[in-house]
């Protein structure tokens, strides 16, 4: 006896089929499983907490809902916040962003589950800020040439510098010093140092305080987004002297944690 092919499609389906999609992990979306959602839970995979995301560039942001095997539940309601930019609100379970201003965060990821429950996960110390900001340490060394009763006379220095890049890494400041032997005498050297930097150009003076008055000398040099800063000094007060000098320095740290 042959059985109707509508009786098959009740059981198998007809024609020679595969199995059909079995969808997410989760249940049903017309039907709310409590015991089933009362054991999942959430992971945030990125940021990691202390991470440092440069300022405006694209950075990942992905968590999930996993069930009770760790397993994506396939949930997608996935809120996200900081906790000093409320107008911050993106969603979604992966995406990438570049909009988080400077500062230090901490990122939270919520799901607000079908069965009323709330699961939260929570990244700390998120520093973003330009990549070239932070404090620089190093040292500064200083040539100055003058004429001693009409004699050239070149006397040099060396002492420390502790420079600072802005978090919106758009200016440079700092101070150094350095010991300075002219004709018998010794001069302490205090140089202001100001600048302001775009993408890995710096352009400004510095200020050389002679106790008299002070001395502005043109500036200018590079800084990597490794931490490498090289700042050329050159100019001249006017009856008085010459000064040629360096300020070389390597950022020690990001300014809202150590690297």
């Amino acid at each position: 006896m042959r059985v109707p092919c509508v009786l098959l499609l009740l059981a198998a389906g007809c024609g020679g089929g595969g199995p059909a999609d079995t969808g997410p992990v989760g249940p049903a979306e017309d039907t709310v499983d409590d015991a089933w959602w009362d054991a999942t839970s959430l992971v945030l995979v990125a940021p990691r907490s202390g991470a440092f995301l440069p300022l405006g560039e694209p950075a990942t942001f992905e968590a999930h809902v996993l069930d009770a095997q760790g397993a994506d539940s396939g949930f997608e309601g996935i809120t996200w916040s900081s906790s000093i930019a409320p107008a911050w609100t993106p969603t979604g379970t992966v995406f990438q962003d570049a909009s988080l201003p400077v500062g230090s965060h901490d990122v939270t990821a919520t799901a607000r589950l079908p069965n009323g429950d709330r699961l939260a996960a929570t990244a700390g110390g998120i520093l973003v800020q330009s990549p070239y900001a932070g404090i620089y340490a190093g040292t500064v060394s200083m040539a100055v040439t003058t004429d001693l009763e009409g004699t050239p006379y070149t006397a040099s220095c060396a002492g420390s510098a502790t420079l600072a890049i802005t978090p919106e890494g758009d200016e440079l400041t700092g101070d150094a010093t350095c010991l300075l032997s002219l004709g018998g005498y010794e001069l302490d050297l205090a140089l202001e140092v100001r600048a302001t930097h775009e993408d890995g150009r710096l352009d400004g003076e510095v200020l050389v305080d002679l106790g008299v008055y002070t001395v502005p000398l043109p500036a200018g040099g590079t800084v990597s987004e490794q931490g490498d800063l090289v700042l050329a000094v050159a100019g001249a007060a006017s009856g008085f002297a010459t000064f040629d000098g360096t300020v070389e320095a390597q950022r020690i740290t990001r300014g809202g944690s150590s690297d």
